[in-house]
Formats: structure tokens, C-alpha cells, sequence
């Protein structure tokens, strides 16, 4: 492109014209990845896993639950099985060499 216009000037000129589709939160980043943008913003305010230890007892506090709604309790069973998919999946990767 020949005449390229960074973001920051487009968005602030478009929301100037346009006030009531401002965002209440806009972040600009530098870089070609938004992915190593927001890592790097993550690392830099504290926001990182400090260990691999993912085991999370969904039962845990099972007894409280004793009032659970229909919907409350599917919800629980998909992230159950989401969560034992998705970690199976990253224990096997880890394994293969």
C-alpha cells in the first residue's frame, strides 16, 4: 500500500466523528501480532500462569450445590467434560516425543 495511515490516527479520526461508537477501552499495540501484543501486556502486568498445574476440583465444593438449577448443573457437566478433553489432549501431546 502506498498510502498507508497508521491505526491510532484512523480510530482516533473515526471516533471523532462518530463520538458515540467509542469503545470505554481502545489498546494500540506495536508489532504484527495482537496475540504477542496482549502476551507481552500479560507478562507485564503480572497476568501469567506461574505453573502448569491445571488440576482444578470441580467437586470441590459440591456439598453448596445442593439447590443447583437444571441449567446450573449442564453447565457444570459440559465444562467437566470440556476441561478433561481439552487437558487429556495436552497430557498426550507432552508425552509424544
Amino acid at each position: 500500500a502506498h498510502r498507508t495511515v497508521p491505526a491510532r490516527d484512523y480510530w482516533e479520526s473515526y471516533f471523532a466523528e462518530h463520538p458515540d461508537r467509542r469503545p470505554s477501552k481502545i489498546v494500540y499495540y506495536t508489532g504484527d501480532s495482537p496475540t504477542q501484543a496482549l502476551r507481552a501486556w500479560k507478562e507485564e502486568n503480572g497476568l501469567i500462569k506461574t505453573h502448569d498445574d491445571v488440576s482444578v476440583d470441580l467437586n470441590a465444593r459440591r456439598e453448596s450445590y445442593a439447590e443447583d438449577t437444571a441449567t446450573q448443573s449442564r453447565f457444570r457437566d459440559i465444562a467437566r467434560e470440556v476441561i478433561d478433553r481439552h487437558f487429556d489432549a495436552v497430557d498426550a501431546d507432552k508425552n509424544t516425543p
